[in-house]
């Protein structure tokens, strides 16, 4: 615009003289998340792992390719074991549990545990046959 001012109907502008807009001071570099890693059952959750001395456990440290475009990324894993833990509540959808399901079958070599919360507010764990 300052080089083609009749173009843009602005008064001619010494190119010599134009300064560039400043740049914004905190300029991040990397995009990251700054949402939550864990929600509050699965905070909940990793409490009572903690809690039961069960070995090193790592929530949502890797991702599983599933399919074209298809991807799942247990709640927590303790490599130890080879155990992945899905924390769901009453909402889990149907979505959710084809995607466990289909984990199971395709990782034979992981344990896949479905957990959740009952009206006891006991936690319930069902093993995910492949």
């Amino acid at each position: 615009m300052a080089r083609n001012p009749h173009i843009y109907g602005q008064k001619a502008v010494n190119v010599a003289d134009y300064q560039p807009a400043a740049k914004a001071k905190s300029a991040k570099r990397i995009r990251q998340s700054e949402k939550p890693l864990m929600n509050k059952l699965e905070s909940e959750f990793f409490l009572w792992l903690n809690s039961q001395r069960i070995p090193k456990h790592h929530p949502q440290s890797f991702t599983l390719r599933l399919g074209n475009g298809l991807r799942y990324t247990p709640d927590f894993y303790s490599p130890t074991g080879a155990t992945a833990y899905e924390v769901k509540g009453p909402w889990a959808t149907d979505d959710s549990i084809a995607k466990l399901k289909i984990s199971a079958t395709t990782y034979p070599e992981i344990t896949f545990t479905l957990v959740w919360k009952d009206v006891n507010e006991q936690w319930q764990f069902q093993v995910v046959r492949p």
